[in-house]
């Protein structure tokens, strides 16, 4: 077996490290970047084992997660101003190569008062690997730092949120028994089931899902979402499945040490599609919406 390059070897030159980045992008990343000026960056992240979902493959919300994070440091520097994810409507195109070198690019095609538009492609070598397109909230300026006259500015550093201890896991809960190394950043995710026999998925969120503003990272509710309706297709179906489409609408912002519940409904099923629906909520209060389209394959064994 070939040894998965470094990300020291593997990393093109001209990328750096993103300067801020918050908990959670720290412990998936690091997330690189490449100024290209003009306040536009091309940007960068290496794939490894650790992203990966139970059949060994890089777990869509781990793209996601680098996809929503790149495009709001993009939005951050080409508007000034502190913003949020809104909606985003993503398309999976193909898997990358664990130990690949996945690049984004983030077009803001529209700015409004309070809203940015964008346009986010990622590719692994000459494979476009998953496509999104969405809006971002736009909130107060940022002060910016211009250490070198003539220089971009770059947002100020801001205080490392105090440690929020995660929540116990509530009542009846458990883990699932295969989830996949990129649960062990984002989850684990428990499961228990109700009187109907569906599942009720929950997350415990900690101070390691932090976005750097103190709330939960946007790529966390999403992989939580993609990963229970994953299952609930499976469940109904009994095969194997993937995501090909997914719209997400973040409805309110998730605090750290929040305990998340998550329900999915089957919209309708073929031989070959299913349409589902989610919600992810905290104490009742939705934060997330979600309608996909999920690949169905073979049947499981027995």
């Amino acid at each position: 077996m070939t040894a998965t390059p470094s990300a020291a070897q593997a990393v093109p030159e001209g990328f750096a490290p993103f300067r801020r980045h918050g908990a959670f992008a720290a412990a998936m990343g690091p997330f690189y970047e490449q100024p290209l000026g003009d306040r536009r960056y091309r940007y960068g992240f290496l794939a490894e084992a650790r992203h990966c979902n139970p059949q060994g493959t890089i777990h869509g919300g781990a793209m996601y997660s680098f996809a929503d994070h790149m495009a709001g440091h993009a939005v951050v520097h080409a508007t000034g101003r502190i913003c949020a994810t809104l909606k985003l409507k993503v398309e999976f195109m193909a898997a990358p190569p664990v130990g690949g070198w996945i690049e984004g690019r983030c077009e803001i095609y529209r700015t409004t008062r309070t809203l940015a538009f964008v346009r986010i492609r990622l590719s692994s070598g000459p494979r476009h690997v998953m496509t999104a397109d969405g809006c971002f909230r736009l909130f107060g300026e940022i002060p910016l730092r211009r250490d070198t006259p003539g220089q971009a500015g770059e947002p100020m550093d801001e205080l490392a949120p105090e440690p929020h201890p995660a929540p116990a896991i509530a009542e009846g809960y458990k883990a699932f028994s295969l989830q996949g190394e990129f649960a062990g950043i984002y989850g684990p995710m428990q499961y228990r089931r109700e009187a109907d026999g569906r599942f009720l998925c929950g997350l415990a969120t900690h101070a390691g899902h932090d976005n750097s503003t103190g709330v939960v990272h946007g790529g966390v509710l999403f992989a939580f979402a993609d990963d229970l309706m994953g299952r609930a297709v499976s469940a109904t179906s009994r095969r194997y499945s993937s995501t090909i489409a997914l719209d997400v609408s973040y409805l309110d912002a998730a605090p750290l040490g929040a305990w998340l519940e998550g329900r999915a409904e089957i919209q309708g099923l073929d031989d070959d599609l299913c349409f589902i629906r989610s919600t992810v909520s905290h104490d009742g209060r939705p934060l997330l919406s979600a309608a996909g389209v999920w690949r169905l394959f073979r049947r499981f064994d027995g």
